[in-house]
């Protein structure tokens, strides 16, 4: 089938002895430096046994492969035609408030929870299926809350993607103890994605000082004018 480069898949072929006697099974080895490899080892299957042979398929490269498998018995011959194709998904992934290469999940209090979401739009002719992948040390305690949780998860870890279709992906930072180093690395497909976050004892309010009062001569429209208590024609009036 069509496996993502770097990825492995794997496949089992059943082998069942219907004669009246034990067979003894070997197999070609399969060429240098190719996708495909054989598990495990061969045996002899006793008469009405079965043999499951487990084959991998763990391409590199952006091609089409194919291999012929080459079973041996006493008296019988098997060849087993082997295809397979590498693929890398055309994918689009965007996030919320992205900085320098990385998803910055901002700053939050003990206890809180901060969310951002990941939009993946998959521009390939084909369906795909992605997996989420923590590839670095979230399971050591300086990425885990004191109640063992991580403090990132991502959810869905899986998806089933359609040609042309879009996912959201939601991605959680939570944790019960202060610190401004919270870091990991997920894989999504064959994208790489460098998350941080920071978390602090307790919420601490900035409030802004007061305007200042202005100082200087008063403004002429606000001057008090005498009054000379002459004719009221000689008293000045603003309209």
């Amino acid at each position: 089938g069509r496996v993502f480069c770097g990825s492995r898949i794997l496949n089992t072929l059943y082998l069942k002895n219907t004669s009246i006697r034990p067979i003894e099974i070997k197999t070609k080895p399969l060429s240098s430096g190719s996708p495909f490899s054989l598990l495990n080892a061969t045996r002899t299957i006793p008469k009405g046994g079965a043999l499951g042979l487990r084959i991998a398929f763990s391409p590199q490269v952006e091609r089409g492969f194919a291999e012929v498998f080459e079973i041996v018995a006493t008296d019988t011959r098997l060849c087993i035609p082997l295809i397979g194709q590498g693929i890398r998904p055309v994918l689009d992934i965007t996030y919320d408030k992205s900085q320098m290469g990385y998803l910055d999940m901002g700053d939050i209090v003990r206890g809180d929870e901060s969310i951002r979401v990941i939009k993946i739009h998959n521009r390939s002719r084909f369906s795909t299926k992605l997996s989420v992948e923590f590839i670095d040390k979230l399971g050591e305690p300086a990425n885990r809350s004191r109640d063992g949780r991580p403090v990132f998860d991502i959810v869905p870890s899986t998806v089933q993607m359609d040609a042309g279709s879009w996912v959201n992906l939601t991605c959680h930072f939570s944790s019960d103890w202060a610190s401004l180093d919270f870091a990991t690395t997920v894989s999504i497909g064959s994208y790489i994605l460098n998350i941080k976050g920071r978390c602090h004892k307790r919420q601490v309010y900035v409030i802004p000082p007061p305007p200042p009062v202005p100082i200087g001569p008063p403004h002429p429209l606000n001057a008090i004018l005498p009054n000379t208590g002459s004719d009221p024609a000689d008293k000045l009036t603003i309209r």
